[in-house]
């Protein structure tokens, strides 16, 4: 801006400007800005948590919580059974997320935490009732709902997460959850709180045992009727009743039915295993694979029946107990979404196509 003779005349100018200013008093230094992107973790960082984004995470199937029958292979838990594994699962480290930050590849959670999709099948009452208090509706603690509410309350870095697959009619429920007067209040407060709502059919049939069109009435008319309940809601994830597929297997992802047109970003089967993380590699044969953990394959998505004896290998139970023995093989992060790290042994486990645009990948 000044050449040397100018600067010459200038600076005692700049030098007055400054006296009457006070600025001669103290120098200002401008702050060193921000890293705008993902940090690479410490050898400290990486030695005391050992994260593991090539890990598997654990996705539950409940249906019923009632408190004085027996757990009936999984398809009820009482719930002390559920607030137990509820501190199990916290004091281990696990955390949950919701079905689509899963199947997305949104994992944000602290450093050293694991994530745990719950999810919620057929809309029994006992998942989320109402009881009358002093003339006001309240959520009964005893429910899954209250349960989870009340463990947020006591531990706020377990979030409100989890997706319910319900039935807007069939011959198990009369309505979502079962309390006709309640159902839009309900409905209302799990989106309010951060859940998620998805399908399970009309009728819960198997749907291997119909024709395509039915399977379409099926899939695309539960659509329809939960749209007629809350409009506009996001429907675009499915629980297969029983785990059965339709013949035409496509049919359980995109299909359409009167003027309603369907898609489903993730498709749940019944329980068996935990499924790898959303940046690892397909397997080749994409429906029948052996092996301890499920592939990534949203379309196809493997859950853990809530079964208590770590002896029943397709059970909460015995999976809880398998990463204790096994934590390099759980999903751990990073602390930051956009921060990749994988343990070296894992690497060759890793899709490239798969990372998130903006991620970086640190391996050690």
């Amino acid at each position: 801006m000044f050449g040397k003779r100018a600067l010459h005349w200038a600076l005692p100018i700049i030098a007055l400007v400054s006296m009457a200013t006070g600025c001669h008093s103290r120098m200002v230094v401008a702050a060193k800005p921000k890293p705008s992107g993902p940090v690479p973790l410490s050898k400290a960082q990486l030695k005391a948590f050992h994260p593991n984004a090539a890990g598997a995470v654990m996705i539950v199937m409940f249906h019923k919580f009632e408190p004085n029958k027996p757990i009936e292979q999984g398809l009820n838990c009482p719930p002390a059974q559920f607030m137990k594994w509820l501190n199990e699962l916290y004091k281990r480290g696990y955390r949950p997320i919701s079905l689509t930050d899963f199947v997305e590849n949104r994992i944000n959670l602290p450093i050293g935490t694991t994530p745990i999709v719950f999810t919620f099948d057929d809309g029994w009452e006992s998942q989320f009732k109402y009881i009358i208090q002093d003339n006001e509706p309240k959520i009964d603690p005893n429910c899954a709902v209250g349960m989870m509410d009340a463990f947020h309350l006591k531990h706020p870095d377990w979030a409100t997460k989890g997706t319910f697959f319900l039935l807007p009619h069939s011959r198990f429920t009369i309505a979502p959850f079962h309390q006709l007067g309640f159902v839009d209040q309900k409905l209302q407060y799990l989106l309010k709180e951060g859940y998620e709502i998805g399908n399970h059919t009309v009728h819960h049939p198997f749907l291997h045992s119909l024709s395509n069109a039915q399977v379409e009435a099926e899939i695309g008319g539960a659509v329809k009727r939960l749209h007629e309940l809350v409009p506009n809601l996001k429907i675009d994830t499915l629980a297969l009743p029983y785990g059965s597929y339709p013949k035409d297997r496509k049919l359980a992802v995109t299909g359409s039915y009167g003027g309603i047109n369907y898609h489903n970003r993730a498709v749940m089967l019944a329980g068996w295993r935990p499924v790898l993380s959303p940046i690892t590699k397909p397997k080749v044969n994409p429906y029948n694979e052996l092996g301890v953990f499920a592939a990534f394959r949203p379309a196809s998505l493997d859950r853990i029946k809530p079964l208590p004896h770590h002896t029943q290998t397709a059970g909460l139970q015995y999976w809880i107990h398998y990463f204790d023995l096994h934590p390099e093989d759980r999903y751990i992060s990073s602390g930051q979404p956009n921060l990749i790290v994988v343990p070296r042994m894992f690497e060759s486990e890793v899709d490239p196509h798969r990372i998130p645009p903006g991620a970086i990948v640190q391996y050690y």
